[in-house]
């Protein structure tokens, strides 16, 4: 692309566009963190909350894991630390 096909309005469109996105994935993660933590303090098996939420296995892992840790995190303290170490995970949850 050369300086004079630059649009700033469209290249602003998509930045918008993807922070929507962003938010949510985020949104949609700190919800299924919620019912996977609720799942796990019942005492449901990881292959069973799978099965349940239809959820990757990397991504339930990652939060009992979590949640096994630090427990007095909340969902959306959760859903950030999944965020910054793996932003693909929580992007499938919206595709």
């Amino acid at each position: 692309m050369s300086i004079f096909e630059y649009d700033e309005e469209k290249e602003l469109e998509k930045l918008r566009r993807a922070e929507r996105r962003i938010a949510l994935a985020e949104g949609h993660a700190v919800a299924y963190i919620a019912l996977i933590r609720k799942k796990h303090q019942t005492g449901k098996s990881i292959p069973d909350i799978i099965l349940t939420l239809e959820l990757e296995e990397a991504f339930v892992k990652a939060v009992i894991e979590i949640l096994n840790q630090s427990p007095d995190l909340n969902d959306a303290e959760i859903a950030g630390q999944i965020i910054t170490t793996n932003a693909d995970m929580v992007m499938d949850l919206i595709n």
